[in-house]
């Protein structure tokens, strides 16, 4: 009797340390199961980050090969502005040219016309 009440006594005394160790290993378990979310989660939006910082960096160099291609095309846009503004000085030099014979010829008609108005 006393051997089955010593052994009952420590049956007791294990099972509850069992209980305390399986609720504990539950935790654990649970701690890390949250652990392995987060960790997911983690890795999910570093996963996204390096996608919108990969997208950044290639816009950027597309923005860079953009504005070196118009600072080259600068020096040619200005030549042919030049080149515009040269003809438009030509164009308007041959413009008063005409003016100015248009006008003379004007005149000698107009003396002429006056000659014939004071001959008749």
């Amino acid at each position: 009797n006393a051997a089955k009440l010593n052994e009952s006594k420590l049956a007791e005394k294990y099972e509850g340390e069992i209980r305390q160790k399986v609720e504990y290993i539950g935790d654990l378990e649970s701690k890390l199961s949250a652990t392995k979310n987060v960790n997911a989660v983690l890795r999910s939006e570093k996963a996204e980050l390096f996608k919108q910082r990969d997208d950044a960096l290639g816009q950027n160099q597309q923005l860079n090969e953009q504005l070196i291609e118009r600072y080259t095309n600068i020096p040619s846009l200005v030549q042919t502005v030049a080149a515009q503004e040269n003809k438009i000085e030509n164009y308007e030099g041959h413009y008063r040219e005409i003016l100015k014979l248009a006008l003379k010829l004007t005149g000698k008609r107009l003396k002429k016309f006056v000659r014939r108005r004071r001959s008749s």
